[in-house]
C-alpha cells in the first residue's frame, strides 16, 4: 500500500482540487528517481532526485512536505541518504565529498562537512 502511495507520488501528473465536477489534471516536471529511503518513525519517505536535491514524501497523502538540496547544495550526485532514529532528520552523502544534515520540520540544513583526499 506504501508502495503505491511513493509511485503516485513519482508520478508525472497529479490531480488538483476539483473547481467543478471535473477533475484538471496538471503536468509536473519529469524527475529520475536515484535512491529511495523510508523512515520508520514517521510516515515520510526521502527521494534523492537528478536535479541534485531530496524530497521528503508524505507516505499517507503522496505530497512533497520538504525539498532540500538542489545545485546550491550538492555539487554532485547524493550517493546516501538516511533518516534519524526520530524521523525529524535526513542526512545525505554526496560524490563532491559532503554530508549535509536536513531538519525536516524547519526545512534548514542544520549541519554539513566535506571530506577531503
Amino acid at each position: 500500500d506504501d508502495e503505491k502511495r511513493i509511485a503516485a507520488a513519482a508520478t508525472t501528473t497529479t490531480k488538483s482540487p476539483p473547481s467543478s465536477s471535473a477533475t484538471a489534471v496538471r503536468q509536473v516536471p519529469r524527475l529520475a528517481v536515484s535512491q529511495l529511503v523510508l523512515c520508520h518513525a514517521s510516515e515520510l519517505a526521502a527521494v534523492a532526485v537528478d536535479d541534485l536535491s531530496v524530497c521528503v514524501i508524505d507516505i499517507r497523502s503522496g505530497k512533497i512536505v520538504r525539498r532540500f538540496g538542489g545545485e546550491n547544495v550538492h555539487a554532485n550526485r547524493i550517493t546516501d541518504m538516511a533518516f534519524s532514529p526520530d524521523g525529524r532528520w535526513v542526512g545525505t552523502s554526496c560524490m563532491d565529498g559532503g554530508i549535509r544534515v536536513f531538519d525536516i520540520p524547519s526545512g534548514r540544513m542544520i549541519d554539513w562537512m566535506v571530506f577531503s583526499k
